[in-house]
């Protein structure tokens, strides 16, 4: 759903910002001549309850804070967006139905479909509106992309700099039962410490991904719960481990056959990934440096701040 980068502080706003079709209520802010509503500001916070963020915790200021974080995010999206509009950037129809249709499947009813709709206070057409303007933000920050230019000189400097990030990552060559509880573990470690094999077993495990049972497992390092993650890479090669308790229910029983350590890749190796992420970084610059044009060539004005606890320095937004 669109670059996770420096776009991404811009692309959460746009969730709320276009569509809007009750324009009414008190007008927070101005950006290149158009309006940006409180109504605005309470979807998205209605969203972030559905999501279950904390905004209404008596004692704090969080709704405020969140507020006035939204105004300016909202400011610079309304003028990345004008600015995709008027570089002739153009998203189908077809694209935005496709992409309601999508969101629409995830839900079994058309009942249950409008209930998240009201939980994000939405209209259908704002729902629309708010899929046009990610993507035609998205589609501004590719051209921005597409455009940028790294020489060798610079991908050469950022593998320098970054060696640690380009290695290959810590594997393990695992076999892994999952119990249901203390005692299962423990009728699993004492028949396989006397000597009843992992595939025997498995057929009695509860098996909650069809990989953990008992077959090999290649593991990489970053891709399990971190708690189990941690005895696997930290056992010893050929020795039972276990329980491993994860959570309240999950009980975890494995041996390490093999472990292989993380090596250096070679510049010649990730170059087209270094020219990759050299590029998106300058792309992403870019994208700022064209917030501040959009700021002084077609303007803003904050027209209401929420008052906070803690009042914050500056109604400015800051990309």
């Amino acid at each position: 759903m669109g670059p996770k980068r420096v776009v991404v502080w811009i692309l959460a706003a746009t969730l709320v910002l276009g569509g809007c079709t009750d324009p009414s209520g008190r007008v927070v802010a101005e950006a290149g001549g158009e309006k940006i509503y409180e109504r605005q500001l309470e979807q998205e916070a209605a969203g972030a309850r559905a999501r279950g963020v904390p905004l209404d915790t008596p004692g704090t200021d969080q709704l405020a804070q969140f507020y006035n974080r939204m105004v300016r995010l909202l400011i610079d999206a309304t003028l990345l967006r004008q600015e995709a509009e008027r570089s002739g950037v153009v998203v189908p129809k077809e694209e935005i139905e496709r992409e309601v249709g999508a969101e629409r499947s995830k839900y079994t009813s058309e009942d249950d479909f409008n209930l998240y709709l009201d939980s994000y206070r939405l209209t259908l057409d704002e729902l629309r509106g708010r899929v046009r303007q990610a993507r035609l933000i998205e589609g501004l920050w590719k051209g921005i992309e597409k455009q940028t230019k790294v020489t060798e000189e610079e991908a050469r400097a950022y593998y320098e700099k970054h060696r640690s990030r380009f290695r290959t990552p810590t594997r393990a060559t695992a076999r892994v039962l999952f119990a249901s509880g203390d005692e299962q573990a423990a009728e699993f470690l004492r028949k396989l410490r006397a000597g009843e094999g992992f595939e025997g077993l498995a057929k009695h495990a509860i098996t909650p991904d069809a990989v953990l049972d008992g077959a090999k497992m290649e593991i990489e390092e970053g891709t399990l719960d971190p708690v189990l993650e941690a005895a696997v890479f930290a056992a010893p090669i050929g020795q039972i481990v276990g329980p491993v308790k994860v959570g309240e229910l999950r009980r975890y029983v494995f041996r390490v056959e093999r472990r292989t350590p993380s090596v250096p890749l070679s510049f010649v190796r990730v170059h087209q990934d270094v020219l990759a992420l050299v590029r998106k970084e300058k792309a992403d610059r870019a994208l700022r440096e064209l917030v501040l044009r959009l700021r002084k060539e077609r303007g803003f004005r904050v027209l209401h701040v929420y008052p906070t606890l803690t009042q914050e320095p500056s109604p400015q937004p800051t990309p």
